[in-house]
């Protein structure tokens, strides 16, 4: 959880001065920079009390799943209104797309997408989160570069265009 926010000023210069211990020692200097960063930012957010690490953890899991819920009813109840005018509509209205908006079924496969990619994202942040152990070190020291990748094969850039092409959609109805 402490990965997921921006590294401090201070972990440049811990790790340019803690070079010519090895870089072992610089990278568990590094780690505990951070981690001592980390921790003074949640005592001070959550009014001078230190939550748990577990309890991060569980609070991140509980966003992620309510992000995740949420776009899932969205679709949902997309899916439900179309299947209930699915027979006014017909099939050719819902493919013909117009000089300004999508189609009805581009629409919804974006919402598909946008829902997929929140799952997943769930999904495998989820499962590095349960990964972790501070019994081991090697794991500890791997999990900025690991929540990092799973950042970044998660950009939101799916999700914003998704969205800009349902609200031109809705705007031109």
């Amino acid at each position: 959880p402490k990965a997921c926010r921006p590294r401090p000023a201070s972990f440049k210069s811990t790790a340019a001065a803690a070079r010519p211990m090895g870089a072992h020692a610089a990278r568990r200097a590094d780690a505990a920079a951070v981690t001592q960063d980390g921790a003074a930012a949640a005592t001070q957010r959550h009014g001078g009390r230190r939550r748990a690490p577990h309890a991060c953890r569980a609070a991140r899991r509980a966003e992620l799943r309510a992000v995740r819920d949420a776009v899932g009813s969205a679709v949902g109840a997309a899916l439900r209104l179309y299947e209930e005018r699915a027979g006014e509509l017909g099939l050719a209205v819902a493919l013909r797309r117009g000089p300004r908006c999508p189609a009805l079924a581009e629409a919804l496969e974006g919402l598909h997408d946008v829902e997929r990619h929140y799952r997943l994202l769930y999904l495998e942040s989820s499962l590095l989160l349960q990964r972790i152990s501070c019994d081991d070190l090697d794991t500890m020291e791997a999990l900025p570069q690991a929540w990092e990748c799973i950042l970044e094969r998660h950009k939101p850039h799916v999700v914003q265009d998704t969205l800009l092409k349902i609200s031109l959609f809705l705007d031109n109805q």
